[in-house]
């Protein structure tokens, strides 16, 4: 069982696939940053830049960037009802928006709205599992938007062209 583990791994390494998000490291035009703002999703994007041996500051005077929270939220709502008006769908919503400057001012993004959906099927008889289902997604979304945010933080260092 294991060395069909292996095989399987040996087979995708050979065609070029990767996980993305997995080990990945980016290269930021600055080395240290403050972030403004204080949630979930704020704690694990300073956690995974200090990984990255970015200095994530207390305060913004001395930082390269500062990174400024401007939306960060979740929402649920039902989707879609049965012809008996019970929820039979749920629609989750997790929302970050941010802009970044560096040291002088200087706008590199000036807004990088970041918006997922998810539907998840839903039966009142099933609510307990349900919540812990919506929770596990929700953090998967969180960790979604983590890596989208460093993605752009690389990018923004960047010329085009």
């Amino acid at each position: 069982m294991a060395f069909a583990g292996f095989a399987a791994a040996l087979v995708l390494a050979g065609c070029g696939f990767r996980l993305r998000g997995l080990g990945e490291t980016y290269q930021y035009p600055f080395q240290s940053i403050y972030i403004a703002g204080a949630s979930a999703q704020v704690n694990a994007l300073k956690r995974m830049l200090a990984a990255q041996k970015v200095v994530v500051t207390d305060k913004a005077e001395g930082a390269d960037a500062v990174l400024a929270v401007l939306d960060d939220r979740e929402e649920s709502e039902s989707s879609a009802l049965s012809t008996s008006a019970q929820v039979r769908e749920v629609e989750l919503r997790r929302y970050f928006n941010f802009s970044l400057t560096d040291a002088n001012g200087q706008v590199l993004i000036e807004n990088a709205p970041i918006s997922l959906r998810r539907f998840v099927s839903y039966n009142e008889s099933q609510a307990s599992a349900k919540s812990q289902e919506f929770e596990i997604l929700f953090r998967d979304m969180r960790n979604d938007v983590v890596q989208q945010v460093l993605r752009r933080l690389a990018a923004a260092g960047k010329k085009p062209g």
